[in-house]
């Protein structure tokens, strides 16, 4: 009697132990589910393009959203290879209502061989990739500028070294805006080696600028300064 009752409780025992594991599994699945349905909710990223320009020894980024969707700030991703990404910037989204909103980025530090892509991060935290680009970059450190100070700037003049493997009559130094349109433009001769080259800034607001030296047959690195 009492071994056939030890049996019973052992099978209600081994029952109960079964019932468990297949509440757990429902469990597990059902949050599988809900995470999916959670990351399918958002809609992947709709752009006009998406693209890059190399600037000597740097790349620009742009790219214009198709809709406004619910994207709160972009992460710009890097990868040498097309797997192993890595954040490199961040870009806030426009909340002025429009939908062909315009973005750059400026990646002063690239590799020979980069491939971008973008994460969008909605006000939750949920995110979206754009697709992949691929920019290739021979960056030849013969006509680049070294250095612009101050910067920040607080005054109406900075200074730029650039360093010249040629002598050119031609050149100009220019200045863009965030959006890469060109607000300023200087002619200056350049000679073989070193220059110092002093850009006025006295008419321009104040904000976050890109500066080139552009002549006859060399294009120089770009590099971002911040006028106060």
């Amino acid at each position: 009697m009492k071994k056939n009752s030890l049996k019973q409780l052992f099978k209600i025992f081994v029952i109960a132990i079964l019932l468990s594991k297949v509440s757990m599994a429902e469990a597990h699945t059902n949050s599988i589910s809900e995470e999916i349905q959670s990351i399918d909710a958002m809609p992947p990223m709709e752009l006009m393009f998406f693209k890059a320009r190399v600037a000597t020894c740097s790349a620009i980024l742009k790219w214009q959203t198709a809709s406004l969707g619910d994207c709160a700030y972009f992460d710009i991703e890097r990868s040498p290879n097309r797997f192993d990404f890595k954040p490199i910037g961040r870009v806030k989204a426009s909340q002025a209502g429009t939908t062909h909103t315009y973005y750059q980025f400026l990646d002063e530090a690239p590799s020979t061989v980069n491939h971008y892509r973008l994460k969008c991060y909605d006000q939750t935290g949920a995110s979206t990739y754009s697709r992949v680009i691929t920019v290739n970059i021979e960056c030849l450190e013969t006509n680049f500028i070294s250095s612009l100070y101050p910067n920040p700037t607080g005054t109406d003049v900075v200074h730029i070294d650039y360093q010249s493997d040629i002598a050119e009559r031609n050149s100009s130094v220019v200045v863009m805006n965030m959006m890469g349109e060109v607000v300023k433009r200087i002619k200056t001769n350049i000679v073989k080696g070193k220059n110092t080259l002093n850009l006025d800034l006295s008419t321009m607001a104040s904000g976050q600028y890109l500066v080139q030296i552009i002549g006859d047959n060399k294009v120089s690195n770009t590099m971002k300064f911040v006028k106060k």
